[in-house]
């Protein structure tokens, strides 16, 4: 999966990070409302959501820089996921994945 910057001046788009980690197609990606952060859940046909985050990992090599990086992985090994969603819990900084599966 790719990520990209879309300059809104010029509609330029540079991709900023491939993101790694799953062994099957992705069949839905999600973002996490705004107010989150940058965040985003993939759901893939290996069985597995992964939710990404960009932020500061302390198993980044460049300790202290902005990166994105495996922040949850959720496994479901008899089905596979077919839709992901997330939402802001209220009053927490913290969000919820729905995971639906076939």
């Amino acid at each position: 999966m790719k990520v990209f910057d879309v300059d809104p001046k010029t509609d330029v788009t540079r991709c900023v990070v491939t993101l790694r980690g799953h062994q099957g197609p992705v069949w839905k990606l999600s973002w996490a409302d705004p107010s989150m952060g940058n965040i985003l859940a993939s759901a893939s046909a290996d069985g597995t959501v992964k939710v990404w985050r960009e932020g500061k990992s302390m198993f980044d090599l460049n300790y202290g820089e902005e990166c994105w990086y495996l922040w949850k992985e959720f496994v479901e090994e008899s089905k596979s996921p077919d839709a992901t969603s997330t939402a802001p819990i209220a009053g927490e900084c913290s969000s919820a994945i729905k995971i639906n599966s076939k």
